[in-house]
């Protein structure tokens, strides 16, 4: 049976990168340790400020293995054409800007 997790998180501000990135990196470890592995996990873009966007897109593609859809009236549900990875090298300098004051 699927699982299904929604987790409604409140933020001071919807385009603080280092809190949005904090946020989420906490839901998506707190998913990991509830279910487990990741390559099963899907995450909908398309709520959200474009900074949650862009958070998500960057945890989808450095720590796990997730899914990304994205959904419109028009196109309806699907699955977001991501047209990059993200190279290792450059993770540990992405976390440690997200870390600094």
């Amino acid at each position: 049976m699927p699982k299904h997790k929604i987790e409604k998180v409140s933020l001071t501000s919807p385009t603080d990168f280092r809190e949005i990135y904090a946020v989420a990196k906490r839901v998506l470890e707190s998913f990991v340790a509830e279910y487990g592995k990741t390559d099963e996990l899907t995450i909908h873009l398309s709520p959200g400020t474009p900074a949650m966007q862009a958070v998500w897109i960057i945890l989808a593609r450095t720590p796990t293995t997730a899914c990304l859809i994205q959904s419109s009236q028009q196109a309806g549900v699907q699955e977001a054409d991501i047209p990059f990875d993200i190279a290792a090298e450059f993770i540990p300098v992405l976390v440690s800007a997200a870390d600094r004051p």
